[in-house]
This record gives C-alpha cells, sequence and structure tokens, in this order.
C-alpha cells in the first residue's frame, strides 16, 4: 500500500521533494493519478510506514498539500 500526496501547485510538490530528500524518505514523484483529482499534475509516492514522518516534515518545511491518498498499487 502506498500513500499518495497531493498538491495544489508545482511549486509545492517541488518543495515537498526537497523536504523528504533532506531527510533520506524514500519516494517517488508520479503524474498525478487519474483518480485522485488535483490542480497540480505532479503528486508524491511514499511508502505507508513513511505517512507521519512526511507529515511532520512537511509541517516543519510549510509545505502545503491537497490531499493523501491511500493507493493500493
Amino acid at each position: 500500500m502506498k500513500i499518495v500526496f497531493t498538491f495544489y501547485s508545482s511549486y509545492f510538490a517541488l518543495k515537498a521533494e526537497k523536504a523528504l530528500k533532506s531527510v533520506g524518505i524514500s519516494f517517488e514523484t508520479i503524474p498525478t493519478p487519474r483518480e485522485f483529482s488535483s490542480d497540480c499534475g505532479v503528486a508524491i509516492c511514499i511508502d505507508s510506514k513513511n505517512k507521519e514522518a512526511s507529515l511532520a516534515i512537511f509541517n516543519n518545511n510549510n509545505v502545503e498539500f491537497e490531499e493523501i491518498h491511500v493507493w493500493n498499487v
């Protein structure tokens, strides 16, 4: 199971990438899946075990995201 963060803009998606890289959390930058509507065409996909850590990192780095989705891939 994966967690997908969607964003309001590519600015926040890039900011999220930078924040996750800085602490070594593994992620994938993916096109936003069709089943998740988003203003931004880019999403961040992480392993579900990293959800809480990612939320804390986003909060500490003022990364605004649109929604959190559970993705069974």
